[in-house]
């Protein structure tokens, strides 16, 4: 058994402790009145009352105690999501015709990957969350573009088999949320609307987005991230940063391109550049983009 899963378990025992010993309190103690006491020895405080009042203040501090556990459990660096997100039904491809994008960097952070708070590890808790939000993955996407037309607003799509909080701390923006079945997977797609009506035509912007994608870099063995080169003939260039685990670095990295009509990638062709930090805990990559439309993944293992 996992240590993980055993602290679950006392965790849990824990609470099923207060919730007995505060019913047993006003079952049992009902009818008593004797005096007790309790010392709080962190902050030198001593309770007296009733036996079954301190009961009760007992059986609170059982139950409490693994809810507040789980709340610190959370990383501190998720992405905090937008106060209105409109759901729809389905979400189009965004159409970039007044739009030439220059650079695209993505910085994806894995280092919280194994967050989750306690009672995740618990037996057949994953039947009552299938879509948990644990397990973070943060992105950060970097964009310079240029505006090569009159347009008031520009749309970015991002989509995960987990779940996702998005931001865009850049722009003032709009957010839209669909979910679609792809196969057996349930696919989880997010709009971003930024204002970009003060850019004049022929100026260059940068537009940040900021995501969590929750449990969906969760792979045993490996997991995958893709991006891609915009629908344009300009040159893009493309980076890749992922930045991994102390206690999981990765073992291998492959990428591979493919069309978005395609099924299965190749090797990367052309002027390519990539290495790895020590220990396997960063990997960089980067690429011209001379294909429109071409997506290029990173697969590793660990």
């Amino acid at each position: 058994m996992s240590l993980s899963s055993l602290t679950s378990i006392c965790l849990c025992i824990l609470i099923i402790l207060g919730i007995f010993l505060f019913f047993y309190s006003i079952v049992g103690f009902a009818k008593r009145n004797s005096p007790a006491s309790l010392k709080i020895p962190f902050i030198k405080t001593e309770v007296q009352g009733p036996a079954w009042l301190i009961s009760i203040i007992v059986a609170a501090l059982l139950v409490g105690l693994p809810i507040l556990l789980s709340a610190f459990q959370k990383p501190n660096n998720v992405t905090i999501p937008p106060p209105s997100v409109q759901q729809v039904q389905k979400i189009e491809e965004p159409n970039y015709k007044s739009f030439r994008f220059m650079r695209d960097i993505s910085i994806l952070d894995l280092r919280a990957i194994e967050a989750a708070p306690w009672y995740n590890s618990l037996p057949g808790w994953k039947w009552i969350e299938k879509k948990p939000r644990i397990k973070p993955g943060i992105l950060k996407n970097y964009m310079i573009v240029r505006k090569v037309d009159t347009a008031d607003f520009i749309h970015l799509n991002y989509a995960t088999s987990g779940k996702l909080d998005i931001r865009c701390p850049t722009h003032k923006a709009s957010f839209r949320r669909s979910d679609r079945i792809n196969g057996a997977k349930e696919i989880e797609t997010w709009e971003v609307t930024a204002d970009v009506s003060a850019v004049p035509v022929g100026q260059e912007f940068e537009i940040m987005v900021e995501a969590t994608y929750w449990n969906a870099f969760a792979g045993s063995d490996g997991d995958d991230y893709t991006t891609y080169g915009h629908d344009q003939h300009d040159e893009e260039n493309i980076s890749v940063i992922i930045l991994f685990p102390e206690e999981k670095p990765f073992k291998t990295v492959t990428m591979t391109d493919y069309a978005s009509e395609a099924s299965n990638g190749t090797q990367v062709t052309g002027s390519t550049l990539n290495w790895w930090g020590p220990g396997n805990q960063t990997f960089y990559w980067s690429t011209v983009a001379r294909q429109p439309d071409h997506f290029y993944k990173a697969a590793w293992s660990w």
